[in-house]
């Protein structure tokens, strides 16, 4: 800040730097204040004062130097915090000193494994935070996921692929919301597939409508992993829904369909409809698969496809005769 000469003195301009503070911890008692000096009226109190005080002291040095880490925590940055929240939970928590009420008790191990994957999943490294979210869906204990509920819905908006949770729906009750907002979202096309399964495992009608929804992308937009499980969910729902046989339909004309795509469409609209127009697109995809050089090269697929083939003959003699 700068500032004006002094009217008394005349002193030159001066260029001070303040930083701000945004709290302010007062205290009553100057002789209760750790690492003050009553004389010189200032405070040598350090991070490792504190740490030595935890780790070697008695119940005495310890009150003093919590008051100390709460003092040096107010006013100083995360990296600090970090390092003495650690320090804290290793050496305050196993104390048996009556004042300490803790109910329910808390394992400190426990305590230390929620910190470390709140720190791991916070931080700025994402090849950090997407193999922590690995780690966190092989969690099968709730105690050890609630704390870490928030710090792990943030991060998966950034590594969504990565994130794949089958156990604790309670502790995210809008999980499914999450995925649905994330089919929306996201351009991957693994991470397209695994939100679309986790929506389809859990809520099928709810995976069903959103192929509904979305009909007229599924044959162009969609990439091919997306597709697949667009056709096993017509498999489930096509028997009651029409607009499924037209998703098949459109795959099938599409000229961009993969062929795995098209064997799979045709199979499933051969079983779940015996109108002849569904009969004879399954039987024409059969037909063109038969004649790709993909199905030429590979004598095993070629002898399945006519296998498919004789197969929807034999079953539709009215329709094909």
């Amino acid at each position: 800040r700068w500032l004006d000469a002094d009217i008394h003195g005349g002193a030159p301009a001066i260029d001070v730097l303040e930083e701000p503070c945004s709290l302010l911890v007062p205290y009553t008692d100057p002789y209760s204040i750790p690492g003050y000096d009553v004389r010189e009226k200032k405070h040598y109190i350090s991070a490792y004062d504190v740490k030595s005080k935890l780790a070697w002291g008695d119940a005495a040095s310890m009150i003093w130097a919590m008051k100390g880490a709460i003092t040096i925590i107010v006013n100083s940055d995360s990296v600090i915090f970090q390092d003495l929240s650690v320090t804290i939970l290793r050496n305050v928590l196993p104390s048996k000193d009556p004042r300490r009420r803790l109910r329910p008790r808390v394992p400190p191990d426990r305590t230390l494994v929620c910190n470390h994957l709140r720190n791991s999943l916070d931080h700025g490294d994402e090849l950090v935070r997407r193999d922590t979210l690995r780690f966190l869906c092989r969690l099968r204990d709730a105690r050890l996921i609630e704390p870490v509920v928030a710090s792990t819905s943030s991060a998966a908006v950034c590594c969504f692929c990565r994130l794949r949770k089958d156990d604790g729906g309670k502790l995210v009750p809008d999980a499914l919301d999450v995925v649905e907002r994330a089919l929306g979202a996201e351009r991957d096309a693994a991470a397209l597939r695994n939100a679309f399964f986790t929506l389809h495992s859990f809520a099928q009608p709810r995976a069903a409508a959103y192929v509904l929804d979305n009909a007229g992308r599924v044959a162009s937009e969609w990439p091919r992993l997306l597709q697949m499980l667009a056709v096993d969910t017509a498999r489930r729902y096509g028997r009651y829904e029409r607009k499924h046989v037209d998703i098949l339909m459109s795959l099938l004309s599409h000229p961009s369909t993969c062929n795995v795509v098209v064997y799979e469409c045709a199979n499933t609209l051969a079983w779940i409809s015996s109108e002849p127009t569904a009969v004879r697109a399954a039987a024409n995809a059969y037909c063109k698969l038969l004649s790709s050089s993909s199905v030429q090269s590979d004598d095993a697929v070629r002898l399945i496809v006519q296998s498919r083939t004789a197969c929807t003959n034999s079953a539709s003699r009215t329709v094909m005769p």
